[in-house]
């Protein structure tokens, strides 16, 4: 069935005055088209008063459609279906049950079909008005979203799909017809996904089959793009992800997923086709059939890159990979991957794909990498250098200087946080180098191992400190698996793995070090709601940490011997009153008080 232009149709036009727009109601193509304003279910039931066409029962509060809904080129007519259930209860596969022209609001509802067998569809749709799409608080079962004008165009507020479910949907119809597969679930094309926001999504048992493009999440001109807790579990694609991107975005502008959970489906995880230039963050991919990332990316399409940051992947094909003949870089930063049949897999024929993979651990693999063509992987390991003066007081403004000792041309054997090759950096204020968090431009990454199709190389370094003058220096540093650290923004701690203590042959004399350490806070106030806690800050290395009353009696005595330059103080059983510090190392100390009111 066709929707028609309203002309020398014999029409049944129905006018009620009222705060809503207005319907017409065409008997011989059964659809009710959107002639203006704010349409919702209750108003075009009112107007239409027909229950064979749209019935509404108020007991269980449930509206049940026969006909179609449709919008007409040029009118700004709105649709807004709220807090009831929509039953469709007609049997065409080749048409939608709605299609809109212009604005499209669904909240808080429950929207179905009267048989599995028909499927419903729903198409926001725009292109000769201005248009928008709101679909938050729902239940979808057994149907498809579609968000897209008839050609690109960006809608006049962003789309927002927040906390629906959508379920219990199989699509196997033939290619290019509506029960194709490759339409997807919930689709956004054509820019309608330009910085839309979808949020707290969930999808399960869905199935599409056979076809191709498939996505149970299908997203086509996704600059600026958030996606945040999409949970999909129990479903099916033969072909591409659950989640499919088509195109790319802006590179300061990419889409980002985040906060995802794929568990428990049959296909790929994260995918697309001729796409690039995505965040994925802070998720977990388990128990897929296929590949758990796949970066598809063919020639002609230009340099695209991807951030893989924070991913627990366990049980899959491959881990992180790619096919294509165009350049990629990848940003994959901690990552675990787990159970696979191959970590990494890189794939390309011409151009050049970099696989950057920093502080990431792979376990329980047929295959930590495969490499072929013109493809890289390079693996780094985070690095804490620790720098310190004979009485175990840290070093403040230590430059170090990472040295490869082996000759080669590898421009990006140290990298920072942000992927820049980087041969230098500082120490802070306790005596490390930053950590990410801290300061991701002055991060030190060394290269561990590079794995092409003809090489697999691992690195070894100096790392020198230099400070007024005085240098030393750390030989034969080779970073292992066992610099791996489960948080990336805290210090590894001294000796583990990964921390590379320099100790420079002077006593650090500068009493600034007395000065820039903290006491708070002070006065303390309990009205204030704060922890009952008193906390000693930037210590100098090494120190002893004595506390007395008003009279002189030792009432607390602190070691502090940790590299992070703080302790606690915990005064949960301590009065009100005045208590004197005394805080002392081998080349100084400071005595003050601190104020307790209770």
């Amino acid at each position: 069935m066709k929707f028609f232009q309203v002309g020398s149709l014999i029409i049944f036009t129905l006018m009620i005055s009222r705060l809503y727009g207005s319907v017409q109601y065409d008997p011989d193509s059964n659809t009710i088209y959107l002639i203006d304003g704010v349409n919702t279910l209750q108003s075009m039931y009112q107007e239409i008063n027909n229950p064979s066409v749209l019935d509404y029962n108020s007991s269980i509060n449930t509206y049940t459609l026969a006909a179609y809904i449709c919008g007409l080129q040029g009118n700004d007519a709105d649709l807004e279906m709220t807090n009831a259930t929509l039953v469709f209860n007609n049997t065409a596969l080749d048409t939608y049950n709605i299609k809109t022209y212009s604005e499209l609001v669904i909240d808080s509802m429950l929207v179905k079909s009267v048989s599995q067998t028909y499927p419903w569809r729903i198409w926001g749709f725009a292109r000769w008005t201005s248009y928008s799409a709101i679909i938050t608080n729902s239940q979808f079962e057994n149907g498809h979203i579609f968000i897209s004008p008839n050609g690109w165009q960006t809608p006049s507020s962003p789309t927002v799909i927040r906390n629906n479910i959508f379920c219990d949907y199989t699509a196997n119809g033939g290619y290019g017809s509506l029960n194709d597969p490759s339409q997807g679930v919930l689709a956004l094309k054509q820019d309608a996904a330009v910085d839309a926001i979808i949020c707290n999504n969930t999808f399960y048992n869905i199935h599409l089959s056979t076809y191709h493009y498939h996505g149970i999440l299908k997203l086509n001109g996704y600059t600026g793009c958030l996606v945040d807790s999409l949970f999909i579990t129990n479903c099916t694609t033969t072909t591409y992800g659950m989640t499919y991107c088509y195109g790319t975005a802006g590179f300061d502008s990419p889409p980002r997923f985040s906060n995802f959970l794929i568990e428990d489906v049959d296909g790929y995880g994260l995918t697309g086709k001729e796409y690039g230039n995505v965040i994925y963050a802070d998720g977990t991919i388990r128990n897929v059939t296929g590949n758990a990332i796949h970066f598809y990316h063919s020639s002609g399409y230009g340099n695209t890159w991807f951030w893989v940051w924070n991913v627990v992947i366990d049980s899959a094909n491959y881990g992180i990979t790619n096919n294509g003949a165009d350049s990629i870089t990848a940003d994959i930063y901690n990552c675990l991957i787990n159970n696979v049949s191959q970590g990494f897999h890189i794939l390309n024929n011409a151009g050049y794909v970099n696989f950057f993979a920093t502080n990431c651990l792979v376990t329980n693999y047929n295959q930590y990498a495969g490499v072929t063509g013109h493809g890289q992987l390079l693996v780094y390991e985070l690095v804490d250098v620790f720098v310190k003066d004979l009485n175990g007081n840290p070093i403040e403004n230590t430059t170090i200087t990472v040295i490869p000792e082996q000759p080669h041309s590898e421009p990006y054997y140290c990298i920072n946080r942000k992927v820049q090759p980087i041969d230098q950096t500082v120490t802070l204020l306790n005596g490390h180098t930053p950590l990410p968090q801290e300061n991701d431009s002055l991060t030190v990454a060394l290269l561990r191992r590079k794995i092409t199709s003809s090489v697999d190389s691992t690195y070894t370094y100096t790392i020198k400190a230099s400070y007024g003058g005085i240098i030393d220096s750390v030989v034969g540093v080779t970073p292992d698996t066992l610099w791996y650290r489960a948080n990336p923004d805290s210090y590894p701690g001294i000796p583990e793995k990964g921390t590379i203590t320099i100790i420079l042959p002077f006593e650090f004399t500068d009493t600034t070090a007395l000065d820039r350490i903290l006491v708070y806070p002070n006065p303390y106030r309990a009205d204030m709601g704060w922890p009952e806690t008193i906390f000693f800050d930037s210590l100098p290395g090494n120190v002893n940490i004595r506390i007395y009353t008003i009279t002189g009696e030792l009432i607390q005595e602190i070691e502090h011997e940790s590299a992070n330059g703080k302790e606690e103080w915990d005064i949960s059983d301590v009065n009100s009153g005045l208590y004197f510090y005394s805080i002392k190392f081998m080349s100084g100390k400071k005595a003050g008080k601190v104020c307790i009111i209770k």
